[in-house]
């Protein structure tokens, strides 16, 4: 391998820590309780659709949507005091679901959830119909994951019914920089919320790349004299 392509692949290596992304990085749950209860919190890859009679589970899981894009559409979405909140269009963040969908129509619950997430929570969209997550799904939605669209309506109790676990069937959130709080009790429907996050923070360039780049152009430098000469 020539010099070059030795300095050129050392340049690139060091270069990859800098393409940043947002996560879910843990989740902390007992266990779910209930008819179809007795299962941990679970972090996993997009599901193949996130439908009423689609993907079922037993407790609360969690995967990651869009990441680190910038919004062409405006949303609504709650913070923490489950005041209605707007995020303008152009504003870059990173996009998660977190759900509870048992098979049958019997009561599962599933409460005290901590989720943490890899950058601050802006606001979850939770509302009781889920019209906030509906509405937002085409542009931060999972690719290749089919998502409910209401067709032009809400959907009855698809979101949180609860404030801040303290109400109706104890559903609610709360949250505090990267953490989450979940609580979801369903029968039918499930119960599907958004989670939305700030942009990665910028990650600083890597303490040898400026040595690698310098010597690029130095070896670039003598080679062209060589010829030259």
């Amino acid at each position: 391998m020539k010099l070059t392509q030795i300095l050129t692949a050392s340049a690139l290596a060091l270069a990859l820590p800098t393409m940043a992304s947002a996560a879910i990085i843990g989740v902390s749950s007992g266990l779910s309780t209930g008819t179809e209860g007795g299962t941990f919190a679970s972090i996993i890859t997009a599901p193949v659709d996130v439908l009423e009679d689609g993907t079922a589970n037993n407790a609360q899981q969690g995967f990651n949507e869009q990441q680190n894009i910038v919004t062409a559409s405006s949303y609504s979405y709650l913070d923490n005091s489950l005041a209605t909140q707007i995020l303008a269009a152009g504003t870059r963040i990173s996009s998660h679901m977190i759900f509870l969908n048992t098979a049958g129509n019997g009561v599962t619950k599933h409460g005290g959830v901590t989720w943490t997430f890899s950058d601050a929570i802006i606001g979850v969209m939770a509302d009781r119909n889920g019209t906030m997550e509906i509405a937002s799904s085409a542009e931060l939605g999972a690719a290749g994951t089919t998502y409910e669209t209401g067709n032009g309506t809400s959907l009855s109790a698809r979101g949180l019914e609860g404030t801040n676990g303290s109400g109706t069937n104890d559903d609610g959130f709360s949250f505090a920089g990267s953490v989450l709080t979940l609580e979801m009790n369903v029968s039918e429907p499930g119960d599907w919320i958004r989670v939305i996050t700030a942009a990665p923070s910028t990650v600083p360039v890597p303490a040898g790349l400026p040595l690698v780049l310098t010597a690029l152009g130095a070896f670039g430098l003598m080679r062209r004299k060589k010829k030259s000469a």
